[in-house]
């Protein structure tokens, strides 16, 4: 073989192992895992072991994807376990009842209800607390100020937080009461003793009833020193009934449709036997004051859906209380 033709030769296998590199490095090169799989061996000694290797190493790992960072932002109406950075220090310690807020439409009969759980180890505060709705643009309330004690014809001026032991509750009406006769119930208040002779005016209607065990009227103070046909009279009372006094055309008196009673009966009747009259004997009463409070957030038309509805509790920094989906 010439000269020339060998150093052709050479030129050719050159060329052929650059193509050949080229298209190993084009196609992953040593970072493919055809590259580090298969059976291999080691280097004979004393530079290696002569060893086969290689059967069983695994592929190399897919390359990771970096994460960006993104800023989480709460919706009432998707959200049902709250983020523990979302919570607020009284999460989970307040219960939400849907009430009424499923079916009723009329504002001044929707409510829902706010229970305070049993084992909490303090009473909570809840008046500046919002609640909102599931809607896409949610509607909020704030959880407004009260008075302990509500007297009727009275300005009842809103002096206090409302504030919610262990087991109370707060019956939240969206609406407001109407007005009407005898008592303006002008006030969001506590439920007391004597509370039940309001319910039981056919004028009101509350929504749900006001729960009070009022006073047995025949052992309220002096109804033993009255005569006969009033101590009757008052023995038969219905407890939290307040007598209606009523006069025919020709002027004669009636008391719940019983005539015959005297003027001093039913001076006795009126200073005893109804709202005002009842707070002025029992006010001080160890067990006067119950453990449910009304409050009326005063809007005019409804607040809660009658179906796929978020109740949403947040305190006054805006932390998730609780919630309630129906």
């Amino acid at each position: 073989m010439s000269a020339g033709s060998a150093g052709s030769d050479l030129l050719w296998f050159v060329a052929i192992m650059t193509t050949l590199g080229i298209i190993w490095y084009a196609t992953g090169g040593p970072s493919r895992p055809e590259a580090w799989q298969g059976l291999f061996i080691e280097p004979p000694s004393p530079i290696g072991t002569g060893e086969i290797y290689g059967a069983s190493r695994p592929p190399l790992p897919a390359p990771t994807v970096p994460i960006t960072p993104f800023s989480y932002q709460y919706r009432a109406t998707s959200l049902t376990e709250p983020p523990l950075v979302a919570r607020s220090p009284w999460y989970d310690q307040v219960r939400i009842d849907s009430g009424s807020g499923q079916y009723e439409i009329q504002p001044n009969q929707e409510y829902i209800t706010l229970e305070a759980n049993y084992n909490n180890s303090a009473p909570i505060t809840v008046t500046g607390w919002s609640l909102t709705n599931g809607k896409s643009q949610p509607d909020g309330v704030i959880i407004p100020y009260g008075t302990r004690l509500f007297i009727g014809d009275s300005a009842n001026l809103p002096n206090m937080p409302i504030i919610l032991a262990p087991e109370a509750r707060l019956v939240l009406t969206t609406g407001r009461m109407p007005n009407s006769d005898p008592y303006v119930i002008n006030a969001n208040f506590l439920v007391n003793k004597c509370s039940g002779y309001l319910d039981a005016l056919p004028q009101y209607r509350f929504t749900p009833a006001l729960y009070s065990s009022c006073p047995a009227p025949i052992k309220e103070p002096g109804v033993d020193g009255l005569e006969n046909d009033c101590y009757k009279f008052v023995s038969r009372l219905s407890s939290c009934h307040t007598p209606k006094v009523e006069r025919n055309a020709d002027g004669y008196e009636f008391i719940d449709r019983v005539s015959g009673l005297s003027s001093y009966c039913r001076s006795f009747l009126e200073e005893h036997f109804n709202y005002n009259s009842c707070v002025k004997w029992h006010e001080q009463d160890t067990d006067f004051y119950g453990d449910e409070w009304r409050a009326y957030l005063g809007r005019t038309w409804e607040l809660w859906s009658e179906n796929r509805e978020t109740i949403t509790l947040y305190d006054q920094q805006g932390k998730i209380v609780a919630q309630e989906n129906y």
